[in-house]
């Protein structure tokens, strides 16, 4: 098992040969601390203790100031043996004993008073390099004092830790014999990539997928019923645990919220020496949102459409068999199934539908998706439809004219230029705006004409002095340039933008066009403007000239 901390460097032992050989045999270490490595002979017996007067005649010997470690890595519940070479003073050695950093120790002495064991009142702490000192202030039986100080120090073992931090993607189970051999592919692609486990960084997890499970693998064995019971997810989540090993995983009984961040503790979770855990025990990710159908081609509500392909982006992979059976598309106009081959890009995202024949003429095709999923298994339902290219010949016919006079033909007025498809551009474009808004299931919005004479404004500004920003030239916002119309509102939102050498009503298909193709729930851009259920009126602005187009639509609520 490897370890995330560094055993703390401790003091070489006056022996050289001790740190080598408990190196060599650890698991001996931890099981005889007592009787090998602890064992502590104070050098008392080669130096006199401290008296008045003379000193005696043989030369005395030096003490080393510095602590004799006696022991590296020893388990935490482990006691500390001090051995005399004659009967002490129980009292004088216990008040006169000192461990560094503190801790609250209980002594057990041997019945001639020459060996005393000093154990920790619950446990050591972990990581900790303890020092244990006797002074010289201690005395023997007979009363004389210790004489020069004995200092000993150890290291304990390292706290558990964890090691390994994971969120994984679930793998979905996939039908790939009731698919097309082309979807089939790719669904077996899909399963293989989503058994895959994939590592993340603590704290710095993103957009994991809310078919997740969470794991962790700990530096030692641990108390699971300690470590289950110390978990702490918020917000809260039920699930269940299963143990691998040092290994704990997290699979909660229903799928994670999409877009949502959650934190974990395991702070309080103990080894199976009781042992509290160290090292970072807090952990959190965040969950991407559930899969948007981002763009369609043909788009939504187009007409005079062509040929026998069209194409559906989305934002996030998807389920691709559960696309297979929600998918579908319908001749509105005949009643009748359009039947065909669906094929996808490889990260799933771009779905392409080819009909086994051109899309039948002047008929209205519905496409939808009932019940789809995508990757993460969120629910994905959309609708819309388009119209398809009116012949030529019925486009021409006419009721026939009466029959003129005989002689010279008068001419033929020339025919009117056609209206724009839903009347003048500002009705067009709010058409857009709920056609858009009806598919996706929120209703539609009434043009405001007080609010369309602030975005109006507005639009033409920019025209006239050439500038392209959401704040007017004195600094003005959306929700100044309301109140100062005098227009009330609880929320406001604006959409801006421009193109040059097309006309309006192309200016506004290319900008509707882009906007709706944006990530959808999206923040702060313009799909959520167009999308928002809060508001309820809209403003138009166009301002055109020189082949110049600026549009503004102005949100309220």
């Amino acid at each position: 098992m490897r370890s995330i901390r560094t055993v703390r460097a401790a003091l070489r032992a006056q022996s050289e040969s001790l740190i080598p050989l408990l190196t060599r045999h650890h698991a001996i270490t931890r099981i005889s601390v007592v009787a090998v490595a602890l064992a502590i002979v104070f050098a008392i017996s080669q130096q006199s203790p401290s008296q008045a007067g003379r000193a005696p005649d043989r030369p005395s010997v030096a003490s080393s100031l510095l602590p004799q470690n006696v022991g590296v890595g020893i388990a935490t519940d482990e006691a500390v043996t001090l051995r005399f070479p004659e009967p002490m003073d129980r009292a004088s050695v216990e008040s006169a004993l000192r461990v560094d950093p503190a801790q609250p120790v209980v002594f057990g002495w041997s019945p001639d008073n020459r060996t005393v064991r000093v154990a920790p009142a619950t446990r050591w702490m972990t990581d900790q390099r303890y020092v244990v000192g006797v002074p010289g202030i201690a005395r023997t039986q007979g009363g004389a004092e210790l004489g020069a100080p004995a200092n000993v120090s150890f290291t304990t073992e390292t706290a558990p830790s964890i090691v390994d931090f994971q969120v994984r993607f679930a793998p979905i189970s996939i039908k790939a014999a009731s698919l097309a051999p082309d979807v089939a592919a790719v669904a077996a692609a899909e399963a293989d990539e989503l058994a895959v486990v994939a590592a993340q960084p603590a704290d710095t997890a993103s957009r994991v997928s809310s078919r997740t499970g969470v794991s962790f693998e700990f530096s030692t064995a641990m108390d699971r019923a300690a470590t289950e019971a110390a978990f702490v997810i918020t917000p809260a989540v039920e699930g269940a645990f299963a143990w691998s090993g040092n290994r704990m995983t997290f699979e909660p009984t229903t799928p994670f919220t999409p877009h949502s961040r959650y934190a974990i503790s395991l702070g309080g979770a103990r080894d199976v020496e009781g042992n509290r855990i160290g090292g970072d025990t807090s952990f959190s990710f965040t969950t991407r949102e559930g899969a948007q159908l981002a763009s369609v081609r043909p788009n939504i509500g187009a007409r005079d459409v062509s040929g026998r392909t069209l194409s559906l982006r989305f934002s996030q992979p998807m389920n691709v068999a559960s696309v297979a059976r929600a998918f579908s598309v319908t001749n509105v106009t005949a009643d009748a199934a359009v039947t065909g081959k669906l094929s996808w890009n490889r990260e799933r995202t771009h779905l392409t539908f080819t009909a086994d024949a051109d899309f039948p003429q002047a008929s209205t095709i519905s496409v939808a998706l009932t019940g789809a999923a995508d990757a993460d298994g969120n629910l994905v339902e959309r609708s819309y439809a388009f119209r398809t290219v009116v012949p030529a010949a019925a486009a021409a016919a006419t009721p026939a004219e009466p029959t003129r006079p005989s002689g010279p033909s008068a001419p033929r007025p020339p025919a009117p230029p056609p209206p724009a498809p839903s009347g003048d551009a500002v009705q067009y474009a709010l058409n857009q705006i709920n056609a858009s808004r009806a598919a996706y299931g929120f209703r539609p919005l009434a043009l405001d004409g007080a609010v369309t004479a602030v975005a109006n404004a507005h639009a033409w500004d920019m025209l006239r002095y050439n500038y392209f920003s959401h704040t007017g030239r004195d600094g003005s916002t959306v929700h100044t340039r309301l109140s100062r119309a005098g227009v009330g509102y609880s929320r406001a939102g604006e959409n801006i933008c421009y193109h040059s050498g097309i006309g309006v009503v192309p200016t506004l298909n290319y900008c509707h066009g882009v906007f709706m193709s944006e990530p959808y729930p999206g923040h702060f851009n313009h799909i959520a403007n167009i999308l928002n259920p809060n508001y309820s009126r809209v403003g138009v602005g166009i301002a055109a000239s020189g082949g110049r187009v600026y549009v503004v639509w102005d949100f309220a609520g």
